[in-house]
């Protein structure tokens, strides 16, 4: 009997590890009461294994596993460039079971052989809108005369609109189109759907360099884009389909930056709707986002306050230095001095020391994180006059909300009767209602902002004198 067994066992085995195991496949990531769904696709020929990895709620497809290997029932997937690493073993035909390791998280997955290729991770957008709209939808363009190059965007103009309020969307940090999409939610389609289904005219357009529209976002800096909405304001103001009432500026995340610094300076703007605004110095604000998302991903306060330390003296540095070239030799200095009394310096995360360093100051020294760390949002919000309206989320880990809702209300809560500044309950920094308020966590809800919050805003709109 005993024989008989261990022939069962030497034959199971060699079946086993001759099983091919290309195919998709698909497995549950669940972390921090999160659950976030990814699909595999392996390609075995030859001994040799190729695999890339998806995350359909993240939009992210095609992420390529630089080392993938085989040994026998067990499988090595690395990504050094996200800080990936799966070690698991081959169970059966059907499943893998295996450990999960990205930067501070590490757990244990099944990744199960996906029954068809139409067994496909859904991503419901409810709120995303539908045609037909009961506006009307423009395709424009228009040039930012200061910089001579043309911007591309729509226009909603709601029906028989002769004369009515207009809003400009500006987007948050990094490369956005016009609907500000992110993880497959369009979220300024449904911010302009919604106003405009309520007599607001909007205008949201592509990021220069972006989708349609010309110019070039690599090198631009904040003060670059608040030119770009000053050209959408001359647009509006020239319209021939209709006359704005009020031209109001409604800014996410940096755009709630851009939105105060263009009303400083330009008078033609009547109010302002500001969504996770940075308010405290930009440095500030970044050594807190670092100290929430570190906590998120499972970093320990010692690695959290080791990683402050540092990036406390690196913002010295870029705010008493002018010359960027300067900044460089100063920022190479530091982290190589970092990298002798550290050498694990980044391996923390899943990459070397050296690219650690590399990576760290090509991001310093990028002019808009050059100019972004030098901006204090105190200077600009100081002296507003006009009626604004700012919202921040309870869970949100990128502005956070206590420091920079309490130092709005001290800079402009009397400046005017109509300013509204509030602390919303279980939102994240997309407005979303969230669990966690994880970046992560972003792609796996399908709402794609508090409808509530919409409304809000908009009775807080047409409240305005016109």
């Amino acid at each position: 009997m005993k024989k008989a067994l261990l022939l069962f066992l030497c034959l199971s085995t060699l079946l086993l590890n001759a099983q091919n195991i290309s195919g998709n496949w698909k497995t549950q990531l669940e972390f921090s009461g999160m659950s976030l769904p990814l699909q595999f696709n392996f390609e075995e020929v030859n001994e040799k294994l190729k695999a890339t990895m998806d995350s359909p709620q993240q939009q992210a497809f095609d992420l390529a596993f630089s080392e993938a290997i085989r040994k026998k029932d067990s499988i090595f997937l690395k990504m050094p460039n996200l800080g990936i690493e799966i070690k698991g073993a081959i169970k059966s035909t059907n499943l893998i079971k295996a450990q999960f390791k990205q930067g501070f998280l590490t757990t244990e997955i099944e990744i199960n052989k996906r029954e068809s290729a139409a067994d496909e991770i859904q991503n419901p957008r409810p709120q995303t809108p539908i045609p037909p709209y009961n506006y009307e939808e423009i395709e424009v363009s228009y040039t930012n005369t200061k910089e001579n190059f043309k911007l591309a965007g729509t226009l909603t103009l709601p029906k028989d609109c002769n004369t009515c309020k207009a809003v400009i969307l500006i987007s948050g940090s990094g490369a956005q189109d016009r609907n500000s999409e992110i993880f497959n939610h369009q979220l300024f389609k449904v911010v302009a759907d919604f106003f405009s289904s309520n007599d607001i005219a909007v205008l949201r357009f592509d990021e220069r360099g972006v989708g349609e529209s010309e110019g070039k976002f690599a090198g631009a800096t904040t003060y670059n884009f608040v030119s770009d909405v000053e050209a959408g304001i001359e647009f509006l103001q020239n319209q021939t389909h209709f006359k704005p009432s009020q031209i109001g500026l409604y800014g996410h995340s940096e755009g709630g930056m851009i939105a105060p610094i263009l009303a400083s300076q330009n008078q033609v703007v009547d109010f302002l709707v500001l969504i996770a605004p940075p308010v405290t110095p930009i440095p500030e604000l970044m050594l807190k986002q670092q100290e929430l998302i570190g906590k998120s991903t499972g970093m320990t306060d010692a690695m959290v306050n080791f990683y402050e330390e540092i990036n406390k003296e690196v913002y010295r540095l870029i705010t008493s230095t002018e010359d960027i070239d300067l900044l460089k030799n100063k920022l190479e200095k530091f982290y190589n001095q970092q990298i002798e009394d550290y050498p694990q310096l980044g391996k923390d995360s899943g990459i070397s020391a050296e690219d650690y360093k590399k990576s760290m100051i090509q991001a310093y020294t990028d002019p808009w994180m050059f100019t972004f760390l030098n901006i204090n949002p105190a200077d600009y919000l100081a002296s507003l006059k006009i009626p604004l309206v700012a919202f921040f989320g309870e869970k949100d880990l990128q502005v956070s909300p206590k420091e920079n809702a309490d130092l709005l209300i001290e800079l402009v809560g009397k400046n005017h009767p109509k300013n509204h500044i509030e602390i919303r309950a279980n939102l994240n920094h997309l407005m979303q209602n969230s669990t966690t308020g994880s970046i992560a966590e972003y792609g796996m809800i399908e709402e794609t902002m508090d409808e509530k919050l919409l409304e809000e805003i908009l009775a807080w709109i047409q409240d305005l004198e016109k």
